[in-house]
């Protein structure tokens, strides 16, 4: 019974870990650019119900990086003024809950909105003009600050191993630079699980520019 306790325990710590990888909006996500910085964006992921049980508060919140109701996207397009719920699905299939939504964004306050637990103040992603280019800057994970324990790495790879994140950029050109994953013209692909994330002690950060 003790273990079993430090185990949900260390999960729950895990879960707030979770939630600070602020930009990585969905296990998998497509963000399509296009310009003046407005766009699309659609995220796809899934959840285990064994795990929403365990980690419940109450009936209307969970430790979770993200909603699961379709209330709380509605809510957090309501919240922010450039940023529109275009669609939202949910399917159950066993043990898991299928979640997709996809939102129209006018700024990147309207993308940040969506890309940390903060709103819009989160500013995790930004786009800025460097001379003749256009530079795209989303910070996945802010870093461990040091080594995370064994033990610890033990139960996120239990848990999620089989969670791979995906990031898919979207440019409105082709890519010059791009820091980490592959580019194709104007589309830039990253993917990690979520182990490799955690167990990064400083900030995943993915630059690109056109």
């Amino acid at each position: 019974m003790k273990k079993y306790s430090v185990y949900i325990f260390k999960t729950v710590i895990i879960l707030f870990l979770l939630f600070i990888i602020t930009s990585c909006i969905g296990i998998e996500t497509v963000i399509e650019l296009k310009t003046e910085n407005s766009g699309n964006v659609k995220i796809k992921y899934r959840v285990s119900k064994m795990l929403l049980k365990t980690v419940e508060i109450d009936s209307d919140r969970s430790f979770l990086p993200l909603p699961v109701e379709e209330k709380d996207f509605i809510e957090k397009a309501d919240n922010t003024d450039t940023l529109r719920l275009l669609s939202y699905n949910r399917e159950e299939a066993g043990d898991e809950i299928f979640i997709t939504a996809e939102f129209s964004f006018s700024d990147i306050d309207g993308l940040n909105a969506i890309a940390g637990p903060s709103g819009a103040d989160s500013k995790k992603i930004s786009v800025n003009k460097k001379f003749t280019r256009t530079v795209y800057r989303q910070e996945i994970y802010s870093g461990s600050g040091g080594k995370i324990d064994d033990e610890t790495m033990q139960v996120v790879s239990d848990l999620y191993s089989s969670y791979p994140v995906k990031i898919t950029i979207i440019t409105p050109e082709e890519i010059r630079d791009l820091n980490i994953g592959a580019k194709n013209n104007n589309k830039a692909e990253i993917q990690m699980t979520i182990p490799e994330i955690l167990s990064a002690e400083e900030p995943v950060i993915v630059e690109l520019s056109w």
